[in-house]
């Protein structure tokens, strides 16, 4: 790709590809690379595949939308000097967003993990209030259902991990209840993969929230559940602590989510830590499927 070029397409002087990697999974891309522009700007450039191009445009959409009702650390993609959502160049549709420093060494869920639960607590209240207050664009992704994703994932367990059947077969039947009531409560606007990966730190506060590929209507508490199993998996003492406390109780007291809801949290990140059970069946990786089964159980306990 001729880069010069490329970059004309938002009038931006390119100067230099540079040797870092992007905070993100690099999964949600074919291709991504990070440049410089003649004045020191830094931008991350993504390409994607074709058939993502109208999901990706409606993304962006609601970014942009977030942005504009003043939600801080979000950056949508740039459009193009003629205003279009990107370009299309080797087969891909590609987009451009503004490199964001973050500090390399944050872990501050671990270091300050009240300070981290405090700052998730303010960004997750924020996108309720503008998910409540304004009409918002129609989202890239429908409702999700665990339901249907269980059955995908159990015929996918049967072929590629058969010995996993009856400790899945054992979570189903401890996920029964929440299952059968997943319907019952109206949905939530989520981010969908708010976990520390994507939540980009610097200089104390969210510098960023990237990644919004699965941002939709969802369980209401989905974004709670996801950083709660995340933050968990990695200390249990986040689930057993002052800090998750602090967040659940920030929450609760704001009127985050209906009390109905409260009560299914711990399914809930049940359910949801079957999507990386999911991943490291996909991957091959049998100790950690293994391990992610445990933790579920021990959810579900």
């Amino acid at each position: 790709m001729d880069d010069v070029k490329f970059f004309q397409n938002w009038n931006i002087e390119f100067a230099a590809r540079l040797p870092l990697t992007p905070s993100g999974s690099p999964n949600r891309s074919v291709s991504r690379f990070v440049a410089q522009d003649r004045d020191g700007r830094k931008y991350i450039a993504e390409g994607f595949e074709l058939r993502k191009k109208s999901r990706q445009i409606a993304q962006n959409r609601m970014l942009e939308h977030l942005q504009h009702r003043g939600l801080a650390g979000v950056f949508p993609y740039l459009r193009t000097s003629d205003q279009a959502p990107g370009v299309t160049a080797e087969g891909c549709f590609w987009q451009l967003r503004l490199w964001q420093e973050a500090d390399t060494a944050a872990a501050l869920h671990r270091r300050e993990p009240e300070k981290f639960a405090g700052l998730c607590a303010a960004f997750l209240l924020k996108l309720r209030e503008i998910s409540l207050q304004t009409t918002l664009p129609p989202p890239p992704n429908e409702k999700f259902s665990f339901g249907q994703y269980l059955l995908k994932l159990s015929g996918f367990a049967a072929r590629k991990m058969a010995f996993l059947q009856p400790e899945l077969q054992e979570i189903c039947a401890g996920l029964d209840r929440f299952l059968n009531r997943e319907t019952s409560l109206p949905a939530m606007f989520a981010h969908g993969d708010f976990h520390p990966g994507n939540i980009l730190i610097r200089n104390g506060g969210i510098a960023a929230v990237i990644d919004w590929e699965f941002t939709g209507w969802k369980h209401p508490g989905y974004d709670l559940a996801l950083l709660l199993g995340c933050l968990g998996r990695d200390e249990v003492s986040w689930l057993t602590g002052a800090a998750g406390a602090a967040l659940q109780d920030q929450l609760y007291r704001a009127g985050y989510m209906p009390d109905e809801a409260w009560e299914q949290l711990t399914e809930l990140m049940a359910a949801i830590r079957l999507g990386w059970l999911g991943e490291w069946i996909d991957l091959g990786e049998k100790e950690l499927a293994l391990q992610e089964l445990n933790f579920i159980r021990f959810l579900l306990d």
